[in-house]
């Protein structure tokens, strides 16, 4: 159910409730979570930049000329940022370009 909430639809001030110690009166702030959020981001984006780095040495090994096929959306979701009895639409618009042999993501903004 919590982790159903936390990728679904819960406002932030939700996931600080779902993620605080249960029975303890304390809770953790909205800053820690969000700091979660980023530390995340950022291991995610060393990966990225290791399997890059890993994906252009195969080239060079191969002697492949570099030739990108990109593939490009743009996107609109609507996301409730409030809660399920007061709705406030909060429009994202998401870019997304991405490399279509090899499926590597170049881009991904929103």
């Amino acid at each position: 159910m919590a982790k159903q909430a936390i990728v679904n639809g819960a406002g932030i001030n939700d996931v600080v409730r779902i993620l605080s110690p249960a029975g303890t009166g304390r809770k953790i702030g909205v800053r820690r979570v969000y700091n979660r959020i980023f530390a995340i981001e950022k291991a995610l984006l060393a990966i990225e930049r290791a399997q890059l780095r890993k994906w252009r040495q195969k080239e060079i090994d191969e002697g492949f000329e570099r030739r990108h096929h990109l593939a490009h959306d743009d996107i609109v979701i609507g996301v409730n940022r409030e809660t399920s009895a007061e709705r406030r639409i909060t429009q994202l618009n998401i870019s997304a370009t991405a490399d279509v042999p090899s499926g590597y993501v170049f881009r991904l903004g929103a």
